[in-house]
């Protein structure tokens, strides 16, 4: 993200939020305490959805422990995704972000497909979750995908 759109996107928080700010609160500390906190930032809603738009129209994986089943490799294509956005780190994928992708009706259908691509190995837990509970937010489950993040290529038949 280039610093323009990072300084535009501080602006417009900052003059909405400047009801809910002490009233000697000062744009250029304000900007850089925001700059040290963006580095702690490592999940953003629009990552997933610039994921989500990827995997729509990407050649899904081969998974021959899963071939057949459309709708776990469908979500083994967002995962592999997500994986690329985070690099060597791990990834979330919010069980919601599942059901909305594949357009299922109950998130338990999303979470047994994220259950069925770690008992085949193509994405494994690296910090487990926890659901949401009256008075505490839940987290999301950090994935690695273990999968090649490229599709191979055929050769070319001579």
């Amino acid at each position: 993200m280039a610093m323009s759109d990072i300084t535009t996107i501080f602006d417009e928080w900052f003059a909405r939020s400047r009801l809910f700010l002490p009233r000697d609160a000062d744009r250029d500390k304000s900007f850089q305490t925001f700059l040290k906190q963006l580095t702690r930032v490592r999940f953003m809603a629009s990552s997933l959805k610039t994921a989500c738009e990827r995997a729509r129209t990407a050649t899904p994986p081969f998974i021959p422990a899963l071939d057949g089943n459309s709708e776990a490799t469908t979500v083994a294509t967002l995962c592999r995704e997500l994986q690329r956005d985070a690099g060597e780190r791990g990834f979330i994928c919010p069980v919601s972000v599942v059901q909305q992708f594949v357009n299922l009706r109950w998130p338990a259908q999303a979470h047994w497909l994220l259950h069925q691509l770690e008992l085949n190995g193509v994405i494994e837990c690296v910090d487990r979750g926890a659901p949401n509970t009256p008075g505490k937010k839940g987290k999301s489950t950090i994935w690695r995908y273990r999968f090649p993040l490229d599709v191979p290529k055929t050769p070319c038949a001579a």
